[in-house]
C-alpha cells in the first residue's frame, strides 16, 4: 500500500507530540454536558398506569349504577353503541309520519335501510318464470356483467447471457455501470493527490534584481536572486500525515460505496421475486374468484339463490382484479428500479431473473453479527482514522505559530564605482508571533478532537442499534413466512375450496311456484367469508415475504459481505491500518451509572 510506511512513521513520531493538548477544551466540554445533564426529561411518565376506580352496576343492565342525569344517560348510549346502531337509534327517535299508516313492519324496514350518503346498488329486478333464453342472456347481462379481460403483461425477455440473469450477474452490471462506485473510486484518486501535494516542499522564488538604479547617473546593483522559505517543526511531514488518513477514509468509503451498492441490487432484486410471486398469487385468486362468481350467477339463474346475492362475488372479483392491477404494476415497477440500479438504461426490456422468492433464507446469528460489524464495519476503522487525523490537525495547529525561515540570496553586479565588482547579498528572516498566536485555530481543532474521540462510540451505537433492529426483522418475518407458507395458506385454501365445492354440490333444481326460496342450506356466505380470509392472508404472506428479504439485504449490508451465503467468515476488504493509536480516555463524567 502507497503511503503505508511513511504513515506508520510519522504516527509514531508525531504521537507524543499531542498528549496533554485537549484538555482545556474537554472541561468545557464537560461542564456543559454535565449541565444539560442536570435537567431531567420526561419526569412525568408515570411508571404504572393507574386503574380508573370501578363503579357497582347493576344485574339488569350492566351499567353504572347510582344517580345519572338523562343527558349522561343518552351520551353513554351514544357512545358505547356502534355507527349503525347509532343510524337505527336515531331512526328510532325520529318521529314518523306515517307510523300509524305503515305499521310495525314499514317501521323495520326504515330502521334497516342504509342511511343517505352511503352507496348502494339497486337490487336487480326478479326474473320472470316463464322467460325465454334470450330474456334470460339479456338479463345476465345486464345484472350480472363479466369482468373485461386485461391487457397482456410484456413477457420477459431472455437475458443476455443465453439464461436468466442470476444475482451474481447483477452484481457484476451495476459494479459496471453504476456511476456511484466510479465517483468513490475518483474520490479515492483526489485523496492521493492530495496526500502527495501536503508532503510537497514550497518552490523557491527566482528573478532578476535592479537597486540603486540612476544613482550618480549610472545603473545601480543588476543581478538576480533566489528566496526560499524552509519549514520548520515538521509542518510538512504532519500535512502529509492527516491527508494520509484522509486517503485511508477514502478507500473505506470506496468499500463502503462498494456494499451498500451491493445491498441496493440485493433489495431490487429480492424486491422483483417478491412481486413476481405475488402476481402469481394475486392473478389465480383473482381467476377462481371470477369463475365462482359464474357459478353463484348461474346459481341465481336457476333459481337458487337471491337477486342480490351473486353481488358478492362480483363485488370480491373487483376486489381482486384491483389487487392483480396493483400486482401488476409493482412487478413492472420493482424492473424498473432494478434498471435503475444497474445503471442501465430505462428503456431497457423486461428480462428473466433466476430465483424465486421461496428460496432458502441465508442463516444469520445475532452475536457473530453484531461481533463482526462492530470489529470490521467500515464506519468504526473511518472513525479511527478519523480520530488520528484530529490528532494530526491539532498538532497542525499548535506548531503553526512557529516562524519559517525565509532565506533570500542576491547576486549583483556593482555600476556604481569601479572596478565595478560582482557584489553579494544574503537576507534571512521570520515572522514574529506576537499577535497572533493561532489560539483560536487550536482551540477548534481541540474541539474537533474531542468529537472525533467519541465518533467511534457513536457509530458503535449505532451500528448495535441497526443490527438490532434488522436481526428482528429478519428472525419474525422468516419464522411467519414460514407459518403463512406451510400453514395457513394451505388451510385457508383447503377450506375456501371445500366451501366451493360445497356450493356447487347444493340442489340445482328450482323451488316450485309458490313455495319460498330455501337457502338455509347455501353456503354463501361462507364462500364469502372464506374468500376475505384467504385474500387477506395472501396479501400478508406477500408483505412478509418482501419484509424478509428487505432484513437479509439489510444484515448483508451492514456485515459488509460480499456474497449473501458464503461470505460471512470471508476476510473483508479493508485497508490494513497501523497499530490503533492510545487516544484520550472516552469517559463520560455525568453517567449515573455507578460504574
Amino acid at each position: 500500500m502507497r503511503f503505508r510506511s511513511s504513515t506508520c512513521w510519522i504516527v509514531g513520531l508525531l504521537l507524543p507530540l499531542t498528549g496533554g493538548c485537549l484538555y482545556p477544551v474537554r472541561e468545557q466540554v464537560d461542564e456543559v454536558i454535565c449541565d444539560i445533564a442536570a435537567h431531567p426529561l420526561d419526569v412525568h411518565t408515570p411508571a404504572t398506569q393507574e386503574k380508573p376506580a370501578v363503579e357497582s352496576t347493576n344485574n339488569t343492565t350492566g351499567r353504572p349504577s347510582g344517580p345519572t342525569s338523562k343527558p349522561d344517560q343518552a351520551a353513554q348510549m351514544q357512545a358505547d353503541s356502534s355507527p349503525i346502531q347509532q343510524v337505527a337509534n336515531f331512526e328510532q327517535q325520529t318521529p314518523q309520519r306515517d307510523a300509524g299508516a305503515a305499521g310495525p313492519k314499514r317501521q323495520f324496514e326504515q330502521r334497516l335501510r342504509l342511511p343517505p350518503g352511503l352507496p348502494e346498488r339497486k337490487s336487480p329486478e326478479p326474473l320472470p318464470r316463464d322467460a325465454t333464453e334470450a330474456q334470460k342472456q339479456a338479463y345476465r347481462a345486464r345484472n350480472y356483467p363479466t369482468l373485461p379481460p386485461l391487457p397482456p403483461l410484456p413477457k420477459p425477455e431472455p437475458g443476455p447471457f443465453g439464461h436468466p440473469l442470476t444475482l451474481a450477474e447483477l452484481q457484476q452490471l451495476a459494479t459496471s455501470n453504476n456511476p456511484s462506485l466510479r465517483q468513490a473510486v475518483a474520490d479515492v484518486e483526489a485523496a492521493e493527490g492530495a496526500a502527495k501535494q501536503a508532503g510537497a516542499y514550497p518552490n523557491p522564488s527566482f528573478g532578476y534584481e535592479a537597486d540603486n538604479v540612476n544613482s550618480a547617473g549610472t545603473a545601480g546593483f543588476q543581478g538576480i536572486f533566489i528566496e526560499q522559505i524552509i519549514k520548520t517543526a515538521g509542518k510538512l511531514k504532519t500535512a502529509e500525515a492527516s491527508a494520509l488518513m484522509s486517503l485511508l477514509n477514502a478507500r473505506l468509503a470506496l468499500r463502503k460505496a462498494q456494499t451498500d451498492l451491493l445491498t441496493q441490487v440485493r433489495a431490487n432484486y429480492f424486491a422483483l421475486l417478491v412481486a413476481e410471486a405475488n402476481l402469481r398469487l394475486t392473478e389465480a385468486l383473482a381467476e377462481f374468484t371470477e369463475r365462482l362468481y359464474g357459478v353463484f350467477v348461474d346459481q341465481r339463474m336457476g333459481g337458487q339463490l337471491a337477486p342480490y346475492e351473486p353481488m358478492q362475488l362480483l363485488a370480491f372479483s373487483y376486489q381482486a382484479r384491483g389487487l392483480q392491477v396493483a400486482a401488476r404494476n409493482r412487478y413492472l415497477s420493482a424492473w424498473r428500479q432494478l434498471v435503475a440500479t444497474l445503471g442501465l438504461d430505462a428503456s431497457t426490456p423486461l428480462t428473466e431473473v433466476a430465483g424465486s422468492a421461496d428460496m432458502p433464507v441465508p442463516l444469520f446469528n445475532y452475536d457473530e453479527v453484531l461481533e463482526r460489524v462492530l470489529k470490521w464495519h467500515t464506519d468504526i476503522h473511518t472513525a479511527r482514522n478519523t480520530l488520528q487525523k484530529a490528532r494530526y490537525d491539532l498538532h497542525t495547529a499548535e506548531i503553526f505559530p512557529v516562524p519559517d525561515i525565509d532565506v533570500r540570496v542576491a547576486v549583483q553586479k556593482d555600476f556604481t564605482t569601479p572596478p565595478f565588482n560582482i557584489a553579494h547579498n544574503i537576507q534571512a528572516g521570520f515572522a514574529i508571533p506576537l499577535w497572533d498566536q493561532n489560539r483560536g485555530a487550536i482551540r477548534q481543532a481541540q474541539a474537533a478532537l474531542l468529537r472525533a474521540v467519541e465518533e467511534e462510540h457513536r457509530a458503535r451505537n449505532v451500528l448495535t442499534g441497526n443490527v438490532a433492529d434488522a436481526y428482528d426483522r429478519y428472525a419474525s418475518n422468516k419464522a411467519q413466512v414460514e407459518y403463512y407458507r406451510d400453514r395457513v395458506l394451505p388451510d385457508l385454501g383447503l377450506v375456501y375450496s371445500r366451501a366451493a365445492l360445497r356450493l356447487g354440490g347444493q340442489a340445482t333444481q328450482p323451488p316450485k311456484p309458490g313455495e319460498p326460496l330455501d337457502t338455509s342450506s347455501i353456503a354463501s356466505l361462507d364462500i364469502v367469508t372464506h374468500q376475505q380470509l384467504y385474500s387477506s392472508a395472501i396479501a400478508t404472506y406477500s408483505t412478509l415475504l418482501a419484509a424478509q428479504w428487505q432484513a437479509v439485504a439489510d444484515l448483508a449490508n451492514l456485515l459488509q459481505i460480499d456474497d449473501l451465503y458464503l461470505g460471512v467468515d470471508s476476510p473483508p476488504h479493508l485497508p490494513e491500518p497501523c497499530a490503533d493509536p492510545k487516544g484520550l480516555p472516552c469517559t463520560h463524567p455525568c453517567s449515573p451509572l455507578p460504574n
